[in-house]
């Protein structure tokens, strides 16, 4: 099997009874206020292991110390029986929805991306692999799973785990943000075949940890090489990862929003100037962000529209151009396939680059853009002058990714945002 069941390490419910106060988002979304508070939450915070405040190397030590302390205080325990741990969010989205995504987490086999089973979809960076990588020598685990993405029309592995998803969950709690967790384990030998059977022979796409991927295969291919006869047996040939169902109705992309600032001369006026022959530009007054998200899904559904906000809340421009137009247009000679028809290509290859001036480079080392899921925040920080100008954007279909992924290709940064993000503390995979 590539698709496995495993001894999970979790907390300890008779000593850690909250888990809300624990677990943590994954640890590339938390900023420095974001880490206080959860300091402050709880002495067995996750954080404490996945993100310590300790400068340069020190943090790994610390982390080191700290997960070894908690297991031998039993604060993490560890399950007899390899198992798949089914999971259920349900959250709100920031229209009022409420949703539940449905996924579980296991172990994959790792392959290397030529072998063509595990698809990203990103480009990744050194730095984030790098601290990574000095994390997971430390602790020995795998801390937070990587988001994949199977598909499953049929809906055979929920029809599957239905009777064990009607009992009692292992955990079943809420967030201090609000969203609720339950988690059921699934240990039966002949089930765990069947949902392997479902996974194993078709490619995976990663939808969210692309970092932490490349890092498990770095890992795996340190310890090949420092340890003789392993191979195939040890568990550092397997990665954690959370799999969701990409045909199922609770898989939500939101939108990632582009703000650029300390751009040369810049004047909304001039752009708009070098936006006029391309594309069809309507001014508009002042929006609430729930009119501007509304105003975009309608435009984006036959052309590719943007929303430009400005410092002055009376001045919105709608710009537009139709897929047809922008096919014709020279820029697109030069852009592949998969990747000619999204949105985020428009405006990174033609808007940014050869409009703006702005190289891709400079968009990879993130110069002069600031990346906004928020799109409430967005509007404000604009308005604030934090920033020259705003561009709001539709969010990303899951079939476009995979186009780009089975073509290997990479997005532009933050093309893509799962809502929400897999918590980590739910569950470890210890790696020894």
């Amino acid at each position: 099997m590539k698709t496995k069941p495993f001894r999970a390490q979790y907390y300890n419910l008779k000593k850690i009874s909250h888990l809300e106060t624990v677990v943590t988002p994954p640890y590339d979304v938390i900023n420095k206020d974001m880490q206080d508070d959860f300091y402050k939450r709880s002495d067995y915070n996750f954080v404490r292991i996945d993100l310590t405040k300790e400068e340069g190397d020190a943090r790994y030590i610390a982390a080191q110390k700290v997960y070894e302390n908690w297991i031998k205080e039993n604060i993490l325990v560890r399950d007899e029986t390899p198992a798949f741990y089914f999971h259920h969010q349900s959250f709100v989205l920031p229209d009022g929805k409420s949703i539940t995504r449905k996924g579980f987490f296991g172990t994959r086999k790792i392959e290397d991306f030529s072998e063509g089973g595990i698809k990203p979809h990103e480009k990744t960076l050194d730095g984030p692999k790098t601290d990574r990588l000095k994390l997971t020598r430390a602790v020995r685990a795998n801390l937070s799973p990587i988001f994949s993405l199977y598909s499953d029309p049929q809906k055979k592995i929920d029809r599957l785990v239905e009777k064990i998803k009607a009992t009692k969950p292992m955990f079943d709690f809420k967030t201090i943000e609000g969203e609720r967790h339950e988690v059921w384990k699934v240990v039966d030998a002949h089930i765990c075949q069947e949902i392997s059977t479902v996974i194993d022979d078709q490619p995976l796409f990663i939808a969210d940890g692309h970092h932490r991927y490349e890092t498990a295969l770095n890992y795996r291919n340190e310890m090949r090489a420092t340890q003789a006869n392993v191979e195939g047996e040890a568990l550092f040939e397997d990665v954690m990862m959370y799999f969701s169902n990409r045909n199922d109705d609770g898989l939500i992309i939101l939108p990632i929003h582009r703000a650029l600032h300390h751009l040369s001369h810049f004047s909304i006026q001039t752009l708009l100037k070098k936006l006029e022959g391309t594309f069809h530009i309507k001014p508009y007054g002042a929006l609430s962000p729930k009119d501007m998200t509304a105003l975009l899904a309608k435009a984006g559904k036959g052309t590719h529209a943007y929303l430009l906000i400005t410092k002055d809340a009376d001045k919105n421009y709608l710009i537009s151009i139709s897929h047809e137009n922008w096919l014709n247009h020279p820029v697109t000679k030069v852009i592949s396939r998969s990747l000619v028809g999204l949105d985020v290509t428009v405006l990174h290859r033609f808007v940014f680059e050869e409009l703006l001036g702005i190289s891709q480079e400079a968009q990879a080392k993130q110069e002069n853009i600031i990346y906004w899921k928020d799109t409430g925040r967005a509007v404000t920080e604009t308005r604030k002058g934090e920033c020259d100008v705003t561009f709001l954007l539709n969010p990303t279909h899951v079939k476009d990714m995979e186009m780009v992924a089975m073509a290997g290709e990479k997005m532009p940064q933050k093309s893509t945002y799962f809502y929400p993000k897999i918590l980590s503390g739910l569950v470890i995979y210890p790696l020894d």
